[in-house]
């Protein structure tokens, strides 16, 4: 039972990161395709793609870069 919330937890999070991500590589795609005559392969790359990026983007929301680098939070000097 407790996989199954944290199966849905996870989904739930995933989902509308990995559509907005798929939605702009979709649509950038799209004009790369109508310029250059890339072959329809590449579509299924960028679905792949917009996995792993809406997941990466999830997992570095969690990392805090303050605690792991306390001069991150005073610039560059």
């Amino acid at each position: 039972m407790k996989f199954f919330q944290w199966l849905t937890k996870e989904l739930r999070e995933v989902i509308p990161v990995t559509l907005f991500f798929f939605i702009g590589f979709a649509l950038g795609l799209k004009l790369i395709l109508a310029q250059y005559s890339i072959p329809v392969a590449v579509l299924s790359r960028a679905m792949l793609t917009s996995l792993i990026v809406g997941k990466v983007v999830l997992v570095l929301e969690k990392v805090r870069v303050e605690e792991r680098l306390p001069s991150a939070r005073d610039g560059y000097s």
